[in-house]
């Protein structure tokens, strides 16, 4: 899931029609990423699976807005927040909040 969101920081202005199809994919498959077993332990070993989701899934809103359905992905990621494992994955998914924030009052 890390390698997803450090591709959509990395492939700006590369993702075009001819493959957004891997972008849409990947988006798929972090959603499907997200679903949590129940239970005190599991949900310490995939919590930080889940956080690098949620995290990746920023980076697409953030980096590639213009090609996926910005509202969808911007109300699943803020339904997801605040990250609770990954305390590096959190510093900056709250600064793209932020950002975010800051850049549409």
């Amino acid at each position: 899931m890390y390698g997803i969101g450090i591709f959509a920081e990395k492939s700006v202005g590369y993702i075009n029609e001819s493959n957004l199809e891997c972008l849409t994919t990947m988006l798929h498959a972090l959603k499907e990423s997200l679903a949590i077993p129940q239970g005190d332990e599991k949900t310490k070993v995939y919590g930080h699976t889940r956080d690098n989701s949620i995290a990746a899934i920023g980076r697409i809103l953030k980096n590639h807005s213009d090609k996926v359905d910005s509202m969808e992905i911007l109300n699943l990621w803020l339904s997801l927040l605040p990250i609770k494992f990954d305390k590096n994955e959190g510093y900056i998914c709250h600064a793209m909040l932020v950002d975010l924030v800051n850049v549409n009052p």
